[in-house]
């Protein structure tokens, strides 16, 4: 069952699906893709304070952030399995990644980059990878990245590596809204070519799925996924389009977007539901809160 509220539309798009062939190269050594999990994702945006205003009105608790050497400054929406949304923003060109950041901003606020949490990828991964991608990897105290040039169409995608991944104390992990972890990540399939070939090298199982969009393709992470949905770059060149938040009960949501009177659509099946927010209201970004049948 599908339902409108107040104008806001659920998704019915044409779809091109997208197959690839199966790779013999073993780019990966060992089972070193055991864990491959979604850590967070930066929304770019112009004005902190302004950008924090709709997700407090969604109900999330936002942790303060810091500002940094290079100028950049975030919020958190931190959730208690480790995983968080990351508003954030830059004010000078101080270095390579306050460009980057204030050169995305300046077409507009919206999802900028997805982080995978990949435990034993980037020590293991082999020279036949990194022939095959430009890449570099970055270390650090405790942690090292491994991230794509700037220009190639992956680079919304980077993973991380390091110890225990860190979990924030309650204050900051309870929300009104009831939402319990980023769970799912929505990227154009306008780019879906490279993702899909990159997964399948990663030999993570790729499912069409009718969630968040029919006829998405699912790509299947420990404990989330990714979905190349019908739906283009947005307006402002970004390839992350939205994310889904699992919610320990969605009518406690529900009842904060009818209070704060926040324009909503709803999706029904027999193993969950959801609520979507339009890109309008979250920074060019859908927001989908969803209930799994197992908390129905």
């Amino acid at each position: 069952m599908i339902k409108y509220m107040n104008k806001v539309p659920v998704f019915c798009f044409p779809v091109l699906l997208m197959i690839l062939s199966s790779f013999s190269e073993n780019f990966l050594t060992n089972s070193n893709l055991n864990k491959l999990s979604i850590d967070h994702v930066n929304v770019a945006v112009n004005d902190l304070s302004k950008a924090k205003l709709p997700y407090e009105r969604l109900g999330f608790t936002i942790k303060p952030g810091r500002f940094h050497n290079n100028s950049i400054d975030n919020l958190h929406i931190k959730f208690v399995n480790g995983t968080e949304l990351e508003l954030i923003t830059a004010k000078k060109p101080l270095d390579d990644l306050a460009v980057e950041y204030l050169n995305l901003i300046n077409k507009g606020d919206g999802g900028a980059f997805l982080a995978l949490q990949a435990k034993s990828f980037i020590t293991t991964i082999t020279q036949e990878f990194q022939k095959k991608y430009p890449i570099r990897i970055e270390k650090g105290v405790g942690f090292q990245n491994l991230v794509f040039d700037e220009n190639h169409p992956l680079r919304p995608i980077w993973f991380i590596e390091m110890g225990t991944p860190f979990k924030d104390i309650p204050e900051f992990t309870t929300h009104k809204n009831s939402a319990q972890k980023l769970v799912g990540v929505w990227i154009s399939n306008q780019i879906a070519d490279e993702v899909m070939e990159l997964f399948t090298l990663l030999k993570r199982p790729i499912k069409t799925t009718d969630l968040p969009i029919k006829d998405s393709q699912r790509i299947c992470l420990d404990g989330g996924e990714i979905c190349l949905v019908n739906l283009p770059i947005n307006t402002i060149g970004r390839p992350i389009v939205g994310v889904t938040i699992e919610v320990a009960k969605i009518n406690i949501t529900k009842e904060i977007l009818k209070s704060e009177e926040i324009f909503y659509s709803e999706i029904f099946n027999d193993s969950t539901k959801s609520i979507i927010i339009s890109p309008d209201f979250t920074q060019n970004i859908y927001i989908e809160f969803r209930e799994y049948k197992r908390n129905l």
